[in-house]
């Protein structure tokens, strides 16, 4: 009765485990694409934001606007994408943990 209850909880510490490396290997990959995010939103402020600022200073303000609209529509679709592969990603990798369980 003793070594089944010992095989039975050898079990459950061997699964938390893998869950844990599972859950920190998960954590790592999300926090890449947190990474990306950032990096695409400096790209994009660095690109556009101050191009714009000197326009609006020299006062083109039509082209400092399109500069805007263009830049704004930029940042959304990246931000769209990786939010999107994010969420695919998350969703696999909460299967597989759930799958080793």
């Amino acid at each position: 009765m003793q070594n089944s209850n010992e095989n039975n909880n050898a079990d459950f510490l061997a699964k938390q485990h893998a869950y844990t490396r599972g859950k920190e290997k998960a954590d790592k990959i999300l926090a890449r694409y947190d990474f990306i995010m950032k990096v695409a939103i400096g790209l994009v402020l660095g690109l556009f934001g101050f191009p714009t600022l000197l326009l609006f200073a020299f006062g083109a303000l039509i082209q400092a606007i399109i500069s805007l609209v263009i830049g704004g529509g930029i940042l959304f679709f990246a931000y769209k994408n990786i939010k999107s592969r994010k969420e695919a990603h998350q969703a696999k990798l909460d299967s597989e943990i759930m799958q080793n369980l």
